[in-house]
């Protein structure tokens, strides 16, 4: 009887020493979102086309913390027919494709993403507008997701001139929502 105690204590013990491994964690020790998950399939990078896309452009102006609009457009559904494209980075960068499948690079933007957690993305970064550098702020609220498809309420803020640094901030934005599905 004193063998089958030593046996099953011995067993027992080499199961606690020997701790599995967390198959959800990266490189750098942290945990792995879901949607990271599903963004980056474990890859370096994927790309994702978007595959349905509606918009409602704004402008207006902050005033003391108060956002006017003084510009709006009705919500419009664009035909995206999977032309605009997004190849994510695990480093947190992204390069895209424009609606004429051109890469829109280093030289037009400069993006860059974080996962806040599995129901939302922000991007931040600068594009160049006619010959003028715009930061841009992105937020992707996701509404659904699949390993395969993400569906998300975006809004995107082109924080304008400060004239004569009062604290007026004018503005561009566009919100609206998109469906993009995992090419690779």
């Amino acid at each position: 009887m004193k063998k089958i105690l030593y046996l099953l204590l011995a067993v027992s013990i080499i199961f606690a020493a020997c701790k599995k491994e967390d198959d959800n964690t990266s490189n750098t020790g942290t945990s792995i979102t879901e949607l990271e998950q599903i963004l980056l399939a474990g890859e370096n990078s994927v790309l994702w086309t978007v595959t349905y896309v509606t918009s409602e452009h704004r402008e207006g102006y902050i005033l003391n913390g108060i956002k006017t609009y003084t510009d709006t457009t009705a919500a419009t559904e664009i035909d995206s027919s999977g032309n605009i494209k997004y190849r994510f980075y695990a480093s947190g960068d992204i390069d895209w494709t424009d609606d004429d499948g051109v890469l829109v690079g280093p030289d037009d933007a400069v993006l860059t993403y974080n996962i806040i957690n599995d129901d939302r993305i922000e991007l931040e970064g600068n594009i160049n507008f006619f010959g003028y550098w715009l930061p841009i702020w992105m937020q992707w609220d996701i509404t659904s997701k699949t390993n395969s498809r993400i569906e998300v309420v975006y809004d995107d803020f082109f924080p304008g001139d400060n004239p004569n640094n009062n604290d007026t901030v004018f503005f561009d934005c566009d919100q609206g929502d998109f469906t993009m599905e995992r090419l690779n």
